[in-house]
């Protein structure tokens, strides 16, 4: 049991350490697709990106929170 125990809290920091730079790079998408609609001289572009480009960088930010206190989790796991 105990094996199993300490695989499984070897994956899931092997698992967060994969998935952490692709949060990341979604957070940089992000932020540069909400700049480019606020630099486009439309208003409607404004609108979007104010709709949405706070709800984007949010989550981003989540994810990478998320990913970053699994990491410490299983890290913490001791069998």
């Amino acid at each position: 049991m105990e094996k199993m125990l300490k695989s499984l809290a070897k994956n899931v920091i092997d698992f967060c350490t994969a998935v952490t730079p692709y949060s990341y790079v979604l957070l940089v998408v992000t932020c540069l697709v909400v700049g480019i609609m606020l630099a486009i001289p439309s208003e409607k572009a404004h609108e979007k990106a104010k709709g949405y480009g706070g709800w984007a960088i949010i989550g981003s930010i989540l994810i990478a929170g998320c990913v970053t206190i699994g990491k410490a989790i299983g890290k913490g796991w001791s069998f």
